[in-house]
C-alpha cells in the first residue's frame, strides 16, 4: 500500500509522475529505516529502563510501515512544491514527532485507534498541511491556480491504479494487528464511501462525476472507520460512517479546498485534508460516541464516557504536535538554504523535469535555451510546423517538451518573424496541453499534418469554466472544439467542403491564412 498505492495515487499531476512514484519510493525507504530506530526506541527502550536494545519483530515492522504511510500523507500535501532534498528533510524530521505522538496516543491516553486514523492519518495530514502553508507562502502560483497543478486523462488512469490498490488492501491495513472484526467494519465502510462519493460528486457537478473525487473520496471510509474498527458495530452503522466520510470528502474537494487556497494559501496539492484530515477527525468522534454503548471488554477504560474524553484529548494533542512541528519544519525548509541551491521558479513548480534525466526523450532536444530559428532542432525548423513526424502521435511528447522545461519564452523572437508560430507559442504559456487534447480527442493521427494549424490560440477561452474530468474551474486547461459551422453552398470555401474539427472564433485564422487558399493548404 505504501510503495504502490500512495505512489500511483499521486501520479494525477501530469508533469510530476516520476516524482510521485520514485520519490515516494525513496522517501518511504528512508522513513521506514528511521522508524526502526525511533519507533522501536519509543516502544521498547525509552519507557523501559531494563531494555538496552531494540528487538525487531513483525509488530515493529508493521508499525514502521504505518510511519512510512504517515510520511507519504505529508508528502501529498507538498508534492510538486519542494525539491527532493527538501522532501527528504521534511519526512526525516517527521519520524521523531510521530514516535512521540504514537506513544502518547496509544500507551498514555489509551485511545481507540487500531486502524491508525489518529496516529497515522490525522498526524500526517496536518503535519504536511502546516509545512505546505509555510513552504507555499513565498511561492508564486501555488495551489489550484497554477496551470500545472492539474491532471490529464492518462494521469488520472494511473492514479486510479493506486486508488484501487489502496481500496482493496485497506481492510488488511486496518486489521493488520487486530481481529476479523476490523476487516468486516472496514469493508462495509468502504462500500458506503464509494456509493456516497459517486452520488455526491454527480450532485455537486450537475450530473457529472469528477475523477478527483473518485480517486480520493472513495477511500475516506477506510480512514473514518479506522479508530472504531475494533468495536461491535452493525453493518448498517459502518456503511453510514463510510457514506458520511465520502460525502464530507467530496464537499471538501469542491468547496473547502479552494476556499483555503484562496484565503490563506494552504496549497494542499493532493487534497490530504479531505481524504485524511477531516475523515480522521470523524473517525475519532465516531469511536468515542460508539464507545458509549459498548461493553467494557471492547474499551480501554471502564466506561464509554472516559473513552470518549480520551479520544478527544488524543486528537487535540495529535493536531497540536503535527501542526506545531509542521510549521517549524516548513519554516526552516523555506528559509534555510545551506547548499545555496536556487529556489524553485514558478515554471518549475509541479514539474519534475528538473530532477530527472530521460535519455532519448524529445525534451532533451530543447532543454537548452533557444534564441534564433537556426538553433531550433530539426522538428521545429519549419515556418508553420506543418511537417510533424508520423511517430509523434499522440502529441503528448510535444506538450511534455514545453511544459517540463518551459522553453516557450525562448520562442518570442521567432514568433515575431513568423505569424504562424505566434498562436502556438502563446498557447505554450497556457500551456500546450489543450493542443495535445485537441489531437488526441478529436483528431486521428493521419489528420494531424493537415489540421495542426487549426488548434489556434486558447487565450479567448481563459475565462470559461472547465468542469471536466479534473474538476478545475475558471481555467484554460482545455479548449472548446466543435464542428465547423461555415455556410454551405456558394459561400462555403471549396477546400472546406468536408466536415472538419476546428477551434471556433480564432482571430488569427480569420485574419491571416484562413482567407488565403494557397497559404491555408500549405
Amino acid at each position: 500500500m505504501v510503495f504502490v498505492g500512495f505512489g500511483f495515487l499521486m501520479t494525477f499531476l501530469r508533469r510530476y509522475s516520476f516524482g510521485a512514484v520514485a520519490l515516494n519510493m525513496v522517501a518511504s525507504a528512508v522513513v521506514f529505516l528511521e522508524a526502526v530506530l525511533f519507533v522501536g526506541a519509543s516502544q521498547q527502550v525509552f519507557w523501559n529502563q531494563d531494555a538496552t536494545h531494540i528487538e525487531i519483530g513483525i509488530k515493529l515492522l508493521i508499525d514502521c510501515s504505518f510511519c512510512a504511510a504517515s510520511g507519504m500523507i505529508a508528502f501529498g500535501a507538498v508534492i510538486g512544491k519542494t525539491s527532493p532534498t527538501q522532501l527528504l528533510w521534511l519526512v526525516i524530521a517527521q519520524v521523531p514527532l510521530y514516535a512521540v505522538n504514537q506513544h502518547l496516543v496509544i500507551y498514555t491516553f489509551k485511545a481507540l485507534d487500531m486502524g491508525g486514523s489518529i496516529v497515522i492519518h490525522l498526524f500526517g495530514a496536518y503535519y504536511g498541511l502546516a509545512a505546505s502553508l509555510m513552504i507555499s507562502r513565498n511561492q508564486p502560483g501555488k495551489g489550484e491556480e497554477h496551470p500545472k497543478s492539474t491532471g490529464s486523462y492518462l494521469n488520472d488512469i494511473f492514479s486510479m491504479v493506486g486508488t484501487l490498490f489502496l481500496w482493496l488492501y485497506w481492510p488488511s491495513f486496518n486489521g493488520a494487528l487486530a481481529s476479523f472484526l476490523c476487516v468486516v467494519n472496514t469493508v462495509f465502510s468502504l462500500m458506503g464511501s464509494t456509493i456516497a462519493t459517486f452520488a455526491m460528486s454527480a450532485l455537486v457537478h450537475q450530473g457529472k462525476m469528477n475523477m478527483i473525487h473518485v480517486q480520493n473520496s472513495t477511500l475516506a471510509g477506510g480512514v473514518a472507520i479506522g479508530a472504531a474498527c475494533t468495536l461491535r458495530m452493525t453493518p448498517g452503522g459502518s456503511v453510514v460512517v463510510g457514506a458520511a466520510a465520502g460525502a464530507i470528502s467530496v464537499l471538501g474537494f469542491t468547496y473547502l479546498t479552494p476556499f483555503l487556497n484562496r484565503k490563506i494559501g494552504l496549497g494542499d496539492t493532493c487534497g490530504v485534508h479531505n481524504l485524511h484530515g477531516m475523515p480522521a477527525i470523524l473517525a475519532g468522534l465516531v469511536a468515542g460516541l460508539a464507545a458509549l454503548g459498548q461493553d467494557s471488554d471492547f474499551l480501554n477504560y471502564s466506561t464509554g464516557k472516559m473513552q470518549l474524553g480520551y479520544q478527544v484529548l488524543a486528537m487535540v494533542v495529535t493536531m497540536g504536535i503535527a501542526i506545531g512541528g509542521g510549521l517549524v519544519v516548513g519554516l526552516v525548509l523555506s528559509t534555510c538554504n545551506p547548499s545555496s541551491a536556487p529556489e524553485l521558479m514558478q515554471h518549475e513548480l509541479f514539474d519534475d523535469g528538473a530532477w530527472w534525466n530521460s535519455p532519448g526523450a524529445l525534451s532533451n532536444l530543447v532543454h537548452r535555451p533557444l534564441t534564433t530559428a537556426n538553433t531550433l532542432p530539426p522538428l521545429f525548423r519549419i515556418p508553420a510546423m506543418r511537417a510533424l513526424p508520423d511517430d509523434l502521435y499522440p502529441l503528448e511528447p510535444l506538450s511534455h517538451t514545453f511544459m517540463t522545461y518551459d522553453n516557450s519564452h525562448h520562442f518570442s523572437s521567432i514568433c515575431s518573424r513568423n505569424r504562424f508560430l505566434d498562436p502556438v507559442v502563446r498557447m505554450l504559456h497556457d500551456p500546450l496541453e489543450p493542443l495535445s487534447h485537441a489531437f488526441m480527442t478529436y483528431d486521428n493521427s493521419k489528420h494531424s499534418n493537415r489540421s495542426h494549424h487549426r488548434a489556434g490560440d486558447s487565450s479567448r477561452h481563459s475565462n470559461r469554466s472547465h468542469q471536466g474530468a479534473h474538476g478545475v474551474g475558471d481555467t484554460a486547461f482545455s479548449i472548446t472544439i466543435k464542428p465547423n459551422q461555415a455556410k454551405t453552398g456558394a459561400n462555403r470555401p471549396r477546400w472546406n467542403r468536408r466536415p472538419t474539427w476546428i477551434v471556433p472564433k480564432q482571430p488569427w485564422i480569420a485574419s491571416g491564412c484562413w482567407k488565403d487558399r494557397t497559404t491555408h493548404r500549405k
